[in-house]
């Protein structure tokens, strides 16, 4: 079991600029979908994510977010970072799937889906 961890000042200020860089856009892109529709938010939204390389930061920081959970496997085959992220409710191929048909997906059940 992990016991509590310090960060430095630096690393968290480096953990919030990347998650503020991300809400703070997502508001203002907001204002696209009011004045151009929703298809130019979603497309901005995209544009957004990828010319920022928001995936890639956002690993980052979770990464060194990681770093004090063990990652020994338990009797469940999985580490104790997995089993406490395990309600997380992630995006699936299924909902786009059912957006894609016009049908009401099953809520996601969170990591131990993936």
């Amino acid at each position: 079991m992990t016991t509590d961890s310090k960060y430095s000042r630096s690393t968290i200020l480096e953990a919030l600029r990347v998650i503020n860089e991300f809400v703070v856009s997502i508001d203002q892109l907001d204002r696209i979908a009011y004045d151009h529709g929703k298809e130019a938010w979603e497309r901005e939204v995209v544009r957004f994510l990828f010319s920022h390389e928001i995936d890639k930061k956002m690993a980052k920081v979770r990464q060194f977010l990681s770093e004090p959970f063990s990652t020994e496997l338990g009797p469940d085959d999985m580490d104790e970072l997995e089993r406490e992220l395990a309600d997380v409710p992630y995006w699936t191929y299924a909902e786009f799937e059912h957006a894609q048909q016009g049908t009401a997906p099953e809520a996601s059940k969170g990591a131990s889906d993936l």
